[in-house]
């Protein structure tokens, strides 16, 4: 218990690192006295959620079907270590509802935050997915980092092309709720 405590310490330290250094960068190396909710793609459309709804689907139908076709290409390629992440997701599954929602919530809009609306814009979709990939190292799978990049690049490329990161933001949950679903289920 309290080695799975302080583990949630630092992710909660990393999760702080992910959004309040995009906000610092800001305020102290670009000098933009106010960080507008536009700079980072939160601006709300009044009256268009019909449209915001419609991309939610299309980005997490594009995270679904590239995952299924990258999944098939790493099994021909004899790349098949997710046991490792197969086994960080049936340990989170068995936490508490809260620190579940936490991980689902907190950590996907923390990632979308930094790695789309924060690095996008400032080195690109490519370099963005990268480090998001090497990000995942943690679960000591090369499927895992390979996935982790290919689906960044995804996600990268939405935001970079509607801005939007509310859709990037719910697409994510819905992707990592149905990756989690499909652990289970097998």
């Amino acid at each position: 218990w309290c080695s799975f405590m302080e583990a949630f310490y630092a992710n909660f330290i990393l999760d702080l690192f992910l959004i309040l250094s995009p906000i610092l960068y800001l305020k102290f190396r670009e000098k933009k006295a106010v960080t507008t909710t536009r700079e980072f793609g939160l601006e709300t459309r009044p009256g268009n959620w019909l449209s915001e709804i419609f991309l939610m689907g299309k980005i997490f139908f594009s995270l679904l079907a590239i995952s299924i076709l990258l999944s098939i290409l790493l099994q021909l390629l004899g790349v098949n270590d997710l046991a490792n992440v197969e086994n960080v997701v049936r340990g989170l599954l068995s936490t508490n509802l809260a620190i579940l929602l936490y991980f689902m919530i907190v950590r996907v809009f923390a990632e979308e935050f930094f790695f789309r609306a924060f690095l996008v814009p400032r080195v690109g979709v490519a370099a963005s997915s990268i480090v998001f990939g090497l990000s995942h190292l943690a679960y000591g799978s090369v499927a895992e980092v390979i996935g982790a990049i290919v689906l960044g690049g995804v996600l990268g490329h939405f935001y970079q092309k509607e801005r939007r990161l509310i859709a990037n933001f719910v697409a994510h949950v819905l992707y990592n709720a149905a990756a989690f679903a499909l652990i289970v289920a097998l």
